[in-house]
């Protein structure tokens, strides 16, 4: 779609939450429609155009003699996307984001079905939220209440004083979404345009629990503040590694999929104003895709970010990170940065966020503007700006390099 003829769609219609009191029974619901697109300038088209609505509903259920508390909890999002860069292909979509009945006392929280689990402390790159996959048919959109794939999950908890215990149970594992062929944020060269991909392992009814995934989370919280967290998952590999085949005499790229093992720490620490984080997690043995995709090595990946925040009485938010990944044989460092200013009593919201290789040439720079207009409405407004290489000193965003976009995303709730 020409840059001329390009338009953003404003969010209409309204929303209605509300709370009901019945006794022992608590009720809530909640409505939000608004509207994403986002048109990348390369390319000249929009690779989001989507009016989306969504719906929520909470009941709980508990007494005033018993600590135990019953919550049902649904949530439903569902959209209709017509972007120019798949030829203005419909995509309507219908995903349900929770669906989980949990029970609650002063030591136990058990909660079964349809969730979400985050596990990390730093912000921007979240590698420590190794639970559920994600969709990254965007890499730049970074929401992660839009990014996490919910996943039918056993999930236990155990709290004993400063000590918590979780127990994660996935018995019916998703894939990660990843980018379409032909979309603007196509991973694949140019080279192999018109080569047939193979879709992902599927995850079927029939394998019920044999391909599951599994772990948990040991938390403690010192007297002083540091607030620590050991994690172990046992998972698939999230992003397939691709290899090149020949089938019926004609060249055909196809996913390699394998469970692999993950452990980790979390730490944070608050004190005035000021918050210390980092995240750092390993993954034994991964698959790991070669340049010419012939065949699949294996590496140990070590993935770490520390990181500092600090928020003024002026409304100033402040954040800096320093990114390590070891590849293999190969080290990558990032450091990251986020200014936000909260203005007009939080009514308007001026951020910027960076992210820049130390040692590659990527650079992602993404200036935003969150306005709340009423206070059932808000609109925002970013950029992102992308550069980076394929060649030795390539970082993660050379397949987007210069893929500059800006989106608009407007919402009203209650």
């Amino acid at each position: 779609m020409r840059l001329g003829v390009f338009s953003f769609m404003v969010c209409g219609g309204g929303c209605v939450a509300s709370t009901v009191f019945a006794g022992d029974w608590e009720h809530s619901d909640d409505f939000e429609l608004g509207y994403q697109g986002s048109y990348v300038f390369e390319a000249r088209t929009l690779s989001r155009n989507r009016p989306y609505a969504s719906a929520a509903h909470r009941t709980s259920v508990y007494s005033e003699e018993s600590p135990t508390r019953w919550r049902l909890d649904a949530s439903l999002r569902g959209w209709v996307d017509v972007r120019g860069d798949l030829e203005n292909e419909v995509q309507p979509e219908l995903d349900v984001r929770e669906l989980s009945l949990s029970r609650a006392d002063d030591y136990t929280d058990i909660r079964l079905g349809l969730q979400q689990i985050a596990w990390g402390e730093t912000f921007g790159v979240p590698i420590a939220d190794v639970v559920n996959p994600r969709d990254l048919r965007d890499p730049l959109f970074l929401e992660m209440d839009w990014v996490r794939r919910p996943t039918w999950t056993a999930n236990v908890q155990v709290m004993v004083e400063s000590l918590r215990l979780q127990a994660v149970a996935t018995p019916l594992p998703r894939n990660n979404e990843l980018p379409e062929r032909g979309s603007a944020y196509d991973p694949f060269p140019p080279v192999l345009k018109g080569v047939e991909v193979e879709p992902q392992r599927e995850f079927s009814l029939g394998r019920f629990g044999r391909d599951g995934e599994y772990g948990g989370r040991l938390g403690y919280l010192f007297d002083f503040g540091l607030d620590v967290g050991l994690l172990y998952f046992f998972h698939w590999n999230r992003v397939p590694v691709y290899e090149l085949a020949m089938q019926g005499g004609r060249p055909v790229v196809v996913p390699f999929q394998d469970r692999i093992h993950t452990a980790g720490i979390t730490v944070s620490m608050a004190f005035e104003d000021w918050v210390l984080r980092g995240d750092g997690v390993m993954h034994g043995n991964v698959p790991w895709m070669t340049r010419d995709l012939q065949g699949t090595r294996r590496i140990d990946y070590l993935q770490a970010i520390v990181g500092v925040d600090r928020t003024t009485e002026s409304g100033w938010t402040l954040g800096a990170q320093f990114h390590i990944d070891y590849r293999g044989d190969r080290m990558l460092t990032w450091g990251s940065g986020r200014i936000q200013k909260s203005l007009w009593d939080g009514d308007l919201e001026p951020q910027i966020f960076a992210y820049i290789g130390v040692d590659n040439t990527d650079r992602w720079v993404q200036p935003r503007i969150d306005w709340h207009v009423l206070s059932l409405w808000t609109l925002s407004v970013r950029a992102d700006l992308v550069w980076g290489t394929t060649g030795d000193r390539a970082g993660d965003l050379g397949f987007i390099d210069g893929r500059h976009r800006v989106m608009m995303w407007t919402s009203l709730r209650l």
